[in-house]
């Protein structure tokens, strides 16, 4: 296979179909913790028009975290979840009201814990708060699981993660693999056309060869940085020009199926012991 230079590539994607402004910002994440919500829910008994609130990160990742809101109109009981990207680490709370009365009962929910609930006076009441997540398993079917959402969907967190599971599974004196598969979405994409004349277009065809030339420059190294950044900008470009030229049902894009998912049988996916499926083997 020819070797494809990332600027060449670029240059060749943004003139045949307008500049590439999907380039991911990497997220860095601090293993061993997972990218789990942590979703902010508040409860109005009365008032809503008066109550408000604002979250500041005070420690920890959370420096820089700050979310707030002032007023929900005349919308009572349980709200949407706020827009509130919680990180991992401490933060200062504070329920506001208005009319300095407090919240009359209302309550907010943070990861199952409530508070503010006993706010019935004054202008504010602050308290405080962690988040901890929950901790990845050190094994080798955790960073099989963190490459292949990698493969997937191109959030750096989940390649940080494979790379620290790895890092400390050598640490504990035991020999991990990135295996044959590694990073693997030209795979993944080479299964996700039910139209086998679909998946030789020329479009699709000049898309998986930048994927498999920049995968197989990562897999080289996986820990090298330059080669991460690389092939997730030729990644997300095939991705997205992918799924705009072909959307009703010519590719499925694997970002959308978690295989760690529990998925019901249907025709297609039941296996029988023998024979072809009947009534008995069906409903029994």
């Amino acid at each position: 296979m020819n070797k494809i230079p990332l600027l060449t590539f670029l240059a060749l994607t943004a003139s045949a179909q307008g500049p590439i402004d999907v380039v991911p910002v990497p997220v860095e994440s601090t293993f061993p913790f997972t990218q789990s919500p942590h979703p902010v829910v508040v409860t109005i008994k009365e008032y809503p028009s008066e109550m408000g609130y604002k979250i500041v990160g005070t420690a920890g990742d959370a420096i820089g975290v700050t979310c707030s809101k002032y007023g929900y109109g005349d919308h009572y009981g349980e709200q949407p979840a706020e827009k509130c990207d919680l990180k991992q680490g401490s933060y200062s709370l504070s329920c506001l009201d208005d009319a300095s009365d407090g919240w009359h009962g209302g309550f907010m929910v943070i990861d199952h814990i409530e508070y503010c609930k006993d706010f019935i006076d004054g202008h504010t009441e602050t308290t405080t708060f962690k988040i901890c997540n929950d901790a990845l398993p050190i094994t080798q079917a955790q960073l099989d699981i963190e490459l292949d959402y990698f493969s997937r969907c191109f959030d750096k967190h989940h390649y940080y993660n494979a790379m620290n599971i790895y890092a400390e599974m050598k640490k504990q004196g035991k020999d991990p693999k990135t295996g044959a598969t590694g990073v693997h979405t030209w795979e993944l994409y080479d299964h996700a056309f039910p139209f086998e004349k679909v998946r030789r277009y020329d479009l699709v065809q000049q898309h998986m060869d930048a994927i498999q030339h920049f995968e197989d420059n990562l897999n080289q190294n996986l820990q090298n940085g330059q080669a991460v950044d690389q092939f997730i900008i030729v990644a997300k470009a095939a991705q997205v020009a992918i799924n705009a030229k072909y959307h009703n049902g010519e590719f499925k894009d694997p970002a959308l199926f978690d295989p760690n998912d529990p998925h019901p049988t249907t025709w297609s996916t039941a296996k029988f012991a023998s024979g072809l499926p009947t009534i008995t083997h069906l409903w029994a």
